[in-house]
């Protein structure tokens, strides 16, 4: 059953799954919270801030929003640069598919499947070539569930067995099993060689 959740209840989801990102700073000189900043610059992202000035900009036109995240001002472009550079990837992956996990039973709307989908991101560019991802989303939560590097789009595929095998533990029963035979059966359908 649907049910409406407030926007508290789900930023204070999210900042409980940021929480368990490890901080790699050394204790002394800790000026931001890790959770705090990650949380901002999830929010910003959210809100179309695409740079780390703009980031910085939103939390500094939002110091309400500082306060709730632990923050005393907005991180500046440089903390933003180093902070982010210094966090996992895969464990802001994790503790992001978790929050939108956990999202959706929280609205009532369980995963039921994820479609996928590849782009060719426009103006960015990774050793010459343009960046191509592969799109994970829920239709009927409307949320994103991830996104992954690929390097060519015959390998989206490859790419969508392995994310439903990591995630296949966070799905009940014998329904991933069909996920995976669903997923088998597209990609052979496509043409695609394996």
């Amino acid at each position: 059953m649907e049910r409406m959740s407030t926007l508290p209840e789900e930023f204070s989801l999210l900042r409980r799954q940021l929480v368990d990102i490890t901080d790699q700073r050394y204790s002394s000189g800790r000026v931001h919270p890790l959770d705090g900043v990650l949380a901002l610059t999830v929010l910003a992202l959210m809100c179309g801030q695409r740079s780390l000035s703009a980031i910085y900009r939103f939390g500094d036109t939002h110091p309400a929003l500082l306060s709730v995240l632990g923050l005393r001002r907005s991180p500046s472009v440089a903390t933003l640069s180093r902070l982010l550079r210094m966090v996992s990837v895969s464990e802001v992956r994790e503790a992001l598919l978790r929050f939108v996990m956990e999202l959706s039973e929280l609205r009532g709307k369980r995963v039921e499947v994820a479609a996928m989908d590849g782009k060719t991101v426009r103006g960015i560019w990774e050793d010459g070539e343009q960046l191509r991802t592969l799109h994970v989303f829920s239709r009927e939560g409307a949320l994103a569930l991830d996104q992954m590097k690929i390097e060519s789009h015959p390998q989206e595929p490859r790419a969508a067995l392995m994310w439903v095998k990591r995630v296949s533990s966070r799905f009940e029963g014998s329904a991933c099993a069909d996920r995976r035979r669903a997923v088998r059966a597209r990609r052979s359908c496509r043409g695609y060689p394996f």
